[in-house]
């Protein structure tokens, strides 16, 4: 796969295969290679559906139309091609049918209910096709809207929103890395990730274990670091009380953010920024390499703006990725990120200090969140002041929207998901150009 100009070429990356596995990888072979068609396939669909998206009219498109040329493909490219191997219009109750049901082994896994391109997918709707699974029987349920695809676990216990597994943004892609991301998201679907597996259940168990042994190893008042305490004391390490060994682990495992350089912009003059955000080059990656940058959105959440999130969250240091955020597995050290608080603008920025892949504790999360949430720690934190509007003139402007009409109706996918920017992109929202 190959990226030009933000449209996706066709092209194929070479397969290397380690040589102690070439006289037993036939199959390793094949499904590296599924995997990698399957990859392209899905990123065309995913193009195709944001050239709709860009152009506006949604309304003119159906259900029946999103199914046809959005769903079906995403369907055929996860590897259900067969006759036997997809169901639609399957009868459920009372005059009620599900979209489609996917098999494998003669098994149905996975129940998918389709909305236009333009509907607003609802918890509703997620409670609509979590009733089909369970009177089919099936444990994963998928509603999609073409635009976005939230997966469900039917068998978990209380209300749809403990049920939510991951909710994945299919247009919101700016970039290989970030497609990658999502395909491999996606794959958890597939028909390879059924056969002779258990599909999302390994990653579902994985992200417990993970959560679990955290919150073993940083809760001083676990039978682990209680343990752990009596068995340093019996070998004459040291005499340390549980909390300093639980602190021990939480320094590893929960890398506490640095402390912010920058004050917030309740306690700054009008139009002041931070000294960070008057000019210059900005710094290279740890090792001289150059950084990436990044836009990322905050919403508001209930009785909290979006504005108030981001002041929540910077005055720890840190910014807050689920899983399942585009483009989280792509950050690194030394990467900056701009973050854009809806109508407010672009609010704040600041330079990432480690990768995000540290999974936060409940008790160190600035807001709860729906999913567990990964630590992105951040240094040199700058306040924009006053916010920068993304309105036509600056539209126009930005590498971003080259090839694009700036003027389009539809032009908030820039702003709906975290988005790789180009560094002069960057000091334009930052208000650094």
């Amino acid at each position: 796969m190959q990226m030009y100009a933000g449209r996706l070429q066709p092209g194929r990356r070479d397969l290397h295969v380690p040589s102690s596995r070439v006289g037993t990888g036939p199959h390793i072979l094949s499904r590296m290679s599924a995997r990698s068609d399957a990859g392209i396939e899905i990123g065309r669909t995913l193009e195709s559906i944001r050239e709709v998206v860009a152009a506006g009219d949604l309304a003119g498109v159906s259900e029946a139309d999103t199914r046809a040329h959005f769903i079906d493909p995403l369907i055929r490219s996860l590897g259900y091609r067969k006759f036997a191997e997809v169901q639609r219009e399957v009868y459920t109750s009372a005059k009620e049918f599900l979209d489609y049901v996917l098999i494998v082994n003669g098994q149905r896994r996975i129940a998918v209910e389709a909305k236009r391109l333009s509907h607003k997918l609802t918890e509703q709707d997620a409670a609509q096709v979590i009733q089909y699974c369970a009177v089919l029987g099936i444990e994963w349920a998928v509603l999609t809207n073409g635009r976005e695809l939230r997966l469900y676990h039917q068998y978990a216990h209380g209300p749809v929103s403990d049920k939510l597994l991951f909710r994945l943004d299919l247009v919101g892609w700016g970039s290989e890395a970030e497609l990658d991301a999502l395909v491999d998201q996606m794959w958890l679907l597939s028909r390879d990730a059924f056969t002779g597996r258990d599909g999302p259940m390994a990653w579902m168990r994985a992200q417990r274990l993970d959560a679990a042994l955290r919150d073993a190893l940083t809760n001083p008042d676990s039978v682990e670091v209680k343990y752990l305490r009596k068995r340093l004391a019996d070998l004459g390490i040291v005499d340390a009380a549980t909390a300093e060994v639980a602190g021990w682990f939480k320094a590893r495992l929960l890398e506490p953010g640095p402390v912010p350089g920058g004050e917030g912009p309740d306690k700054q003059g009008p139009g002041k920024v931070s000294a960070k955000a008057a000019g210059g080059k900005l710094p290279a990656r740890p090792g001289g390499t150059q950084p990436t940058y990044w836009m990322l959105p905050a919403a508001a959440r209930q009785d909290v703006t979006a504005l108030e999130s981001v002041q929540r969250w910077l005055t720890r240091g840190m910014w807050g990725m689920w899983e399942s955020t585009p483009g989280r597995k792509a950050i690194r050290a030394g990467d900056w990120l701009a973050i854009h608080a809806g109508s407010t603008g672009v609010v704040a920025y600041g330079r990432v200090t480690a990768t995000p892949d540290v999974q936060l504790a409940d008790e160190e999360l600035p807001e709860p969140q729906e999913k567990p949430t990964y630590r992105v720690p951040l240094s040199d934190i700058a306040w924009v002041t006053p916010p920068v509007v993304i309105d036509l003139e600056l539209r126009a402007k930005l590498d971003a929207f080259k090839g694009r009409d700036p003027a389009m109706k539809a032009w908030g996918w820039v702003v709906q998901t975290t988005r790789r920017v180009s560094e002069a992109d960057f000091r334009r929202l930052t208000g650094r150009a």
